[in-house]
């Protein structure tokens, strides 16, 4: 423990689950059944991050150029594929570099310069709405993040927090923002990072500028994924409380899982072998699916059906249809429009494991669905 922060390890392990000592949904359901994974850098997705520099004229020349190089420290230790977009603002935004994860052309591009060439009032909201615009051309199998560093108020943007927030979740961009001293605007941008999923910081000292650019960029690549079963898609709170030796820290996360257009998303439905008819303990999964398109109703869908590679492709890719179709039709028959949703079986030719192992082919026997509108 360091001035209130504490670093926790080994919390997955199955003797300290005790840890997590109060998890509740939405305020009054308590979770009972969930488990903690530890994810590490080596598994972590490739990021796009943008880094935003305030260099509005409160920063000064000194602070600037601390700040850029807290940055070129963190280009220098990224991982090898990761993406970095460099933008600068004071009244006006510029785009530094577009994404790019070459580390010798983002350091020739970054310059170590203070304030030279800005200075004016700050435009902090415009800047983060910029970034997300950059991200938002990057390929999805990125995890596109904003860091953005801010210096006292935002006195020229034209984009407020709200639309920008609804901006970065439909480009589902994850905001982390750090306030700087004594005279910013209290939260500023707080809202936007809870929101997106982000983390905010509220630094006070020079000293601290290395450290919180390499905190962040430490967070996103090592965490913990806390698992339980899906709750009915929407809105939801998590609170949760993790119980050490000596203190009890108690966190509240706000999250949407409603499933973002073109990600897939495993649908716990069951069948007997070489069966296309849904198994009862299908319902709770079917439930939930119908009572996101009946909330939604411009949501449109596709039902994916897969098998593993046990017995022959013909056989296997009827097989598939058939599952798909059966939660197309029972949709259909509880009054979800015909037209909404696309059934679709392909067999064995999409495996997502090993089918040599029996665990291999429990995953490849799978039925799928992606929000295609």
């Amino acid at each position: 423990m360091t001035e209130g922060r504490y670093f926790l390890t080994g919390a997955e392990a199955t003797k300290y689950l005790s840890f997590w000592c109060d998890l509740k949904l939405d305020g009054y359901q308590q979770i009972k059944n969930f488990k903690v994974r530890k994810v590490e850098s080596k598994e972590v997705q490739d990021l796009a991050i943008a880094i935003v520099m305030d260099l509005s004229g409160s920063m000064g020349d000194q602070r600037a150029t601390e700040m850029q190089e807290a940055v070129k420290k963190v280009i220098q230790n990224k991982r090898p594929n990761d993406l970095v977009s460099l933008i600068n603002y004071d009244a006006k935004v510029v785009v530094e570099t577009n994404p790019d994860a070459n580390n010798s052309q983002l350091l020739n591009l970054h310059k170590v310069k203070g304030l030279q060439g800005f200075g004016g009032l700050t435009a902090t909201k415009d800047a983060v709405n910029k970034a997300v615009e950059v991200l938002s051309k990057v390929d999805n199998k990125y995890k596109k993040v904003v860091m953005v560093f801010i210096d006292g108020a935002d006195n020229s943007s034209k984009f407020n927090e709200d639309k920008v927030i609804e901006n970065a979740k439909n480009s589902n961009v994850m905001v982390n923002a750090i306030d700087y001293g004594y005279n910013v605007t209290p939260g500023l941008l707080e809202k936007t990072a809870n929101e997106t999923n982000g983390i905010y910081h509220h630094i006070y000292l020079t000293d601290e500028f290395n450290y919180v650019f390499e905190d962040l960029y430490f967070r996103l690549n090592n965490y913990y994924v806390l698992e339980f079963d899906q709750p009915n898609y929407g809105n939801h709170t998590l609170n949760m409380k993790v119980c050490l030796k000596d203190t009890t820290i108690d966190l509240t996360k706000n999250f949407n899982n409603i499933p973002l257009p073109g990600t897939v998303t495993l649908l716990n439905v069951y069948f007997d072998t070489n069966k296309s008819e849904l198994k009862p303990e299908s319902n709770e999964a079917m439930d939930r699916l119908l009572a996101l398109m009946a909330v939604n109703e411009d949501i449109k869908i596709e039902v994916h059906g897969h098998t593993d590679n046990v017995g022959n492709d013909e056989s296997n890719m009827t097989l598939s249809q058939d599952r798909a179709n059966a939660v197309r039709d029972l949709l259909v028959k509880r009054g979800i429009e015909p037209e909404r949703i696309r059934a679709i079986g392909f067999g064995e030719s999409k495996p997502v494991a090993d089918n040599s192992t029996s665990e291999g082919r429990a995953k490849n026997r799978r039925t799928e669905f992606i929000i295609v509108k």
